[in-house]
């Protein structure tokens, strides 16, 4: 090496170069931890939102069985009251009157109480099966819903029809809860405020989305200018925590219809 030249660390344009690279090395780490840390807490973030998700929709799930369950204790009082002690209170004055009926019609008399009687024990039957945990799995929502379309019409309360379009697939548990809690929010509207004289309820299914919808002849409302009372708002509220759509559709005496549809593959966001 000649006597006069400089060291390579003593030139100037040598540390310069050796500057701005420690300089973009150290930028460059540090945007990469940067990022790792936002990912990180952007994850753990995601993490906890979906958490708290699944809590709020297994906290509201568990509030819909019960509520199914209320529904479900009203309805058998009612149908007690109605249809099974008026029944038996026929038979028992049927019975009280056997000593004055002439002979020849004893006989009519008491199969006619017989088979009254046996009527009763079928429904009393059908009425504990209702009370089942497991009731509307073995069911299904088509069989809830023609079920309680049947107990309606029992009721002479509003009459009630019933009509299923497309193949039937089955839905997951969860989502036949909140459904049929949904229906039965929208008969509860219906009957309360409706004052409607028909009822009609259509299960589609197609591939990839079920419809439910459920109508009534009643005064209907404008949906312009009216604010949705608090059955049609939980009912939205309610369809959602599915991922489930609802559309009202009503005028001024044109009654109300009610459409929720639902795609049973989005609802995997929901409950997973």
């Amino acid at each position: 090496m000649a006597a006069g030249s400089a060291s390579p660390n003593n030139d100037p344009d040598f540390l310069l170069i050796l500057l701005v690279t420690t300089v973009v090395i150290f930028v460059f780490v540090a945007f990469i931890v940067t990022i790792l840390f936002l990912y990180q807490r952007r994850y753990f973030t995601h993490q906890k939102a979906i958490s708290q998700l699944k809590q709020n929709f297994q906290q509201e799930l568990l509030q819909t069985q019960l509520e199914i369950q209320e529904e479900t204790f009203r309805n058998i009082s009612e149908e007690l009251h109605d249809n099974i002690g008026q029944v038996l209170s026929f038979v028992k004055l049927t019975l009280n009157s056997y000593s004055v009926t002439k002979a020849e019609q004893r006989e009519g008399k008491v199969q006619e109480c017989s088979d009254l009687v046996a009527n009763v024990i079928t429904d009393v039957r059908d009425l504990s099966k209702s009370l089942s945990t497991d009731f509307i799995s073995r069911l299904g929502l088509g069989g809830m819903i023609e079920r309680e379309a049947e107990r309606l019409n029992r009721s002479g309360l509003i009459h009630t029809s019933v009509t299923t379009e497309g193949e039937v697939f089955e839905l997951n548990q969860q989502s036949e809860l909140i459904l049929f809690r949904v229906f039965q929010e929208a008969i509860n509207n219906t009957l309360k405020h409706a004052r409607a004289k028909r009822l009609t309820i259509a299960l589609k299914y197609s591939p990839d989305l079920f419809t439910l919808t459920v109508g009534d002849d009643g005064k209907g409302f404008d949906t312009a200018t009216e604010t949705l009372g608090s059955g049609l708002t939980n009912i939205r509220n309610r369809a959602a925590l599915i991922g489930a759509e609802t559309h009202i559709i009503s005028q001024v005496n044109q009654g109300c219809i009610i459409e929720i549809l639902f795609n049973p593959q989005k609802h995997q966001l929901y409950a997973q």
